[in-house]
């Protein structure tokens, strides 16, 4: 509470990206269109794009990447030279 989220917001925009590169789209819509009519189909494969979705989330959040992002959150210093760069 009160603090800032510039670190989850940093966090969120990379798992996203690895999603967007895996999946070529983000909308439920479009995701459920590509999937066909079926219901079933679409459910299901839902399903795999959650599945996979935290597990990239997991796996993100234990990486070096990750780790470099929330350094940079905790020291204002080190943030502010990546913002100059």
């Amino acid at each position: 509470p009160g603090e800032p989220w510039d670190v989850a917001a940093e966090i969120a925009a990379a798992v996203r990206e690895k999603f967007l590169l895996r999946n070529k789209e983000t909308s439920c819509r479009t995701l459920y269109e590509r999937f066909g009519q079926d219901k079933e189909v679409q459910l299901a494969e839902c399903r795999k794009l959650v599945c996979s979705g935290v597990s990239d989330l997991l796996e993100f959040l234990q990486s070096d990447e990750c780790r470099a992002i929330i350094e940079r959150g905790d020291d204002p210093e080190k943030k502010e030279n990546q913002e100059q760069r």
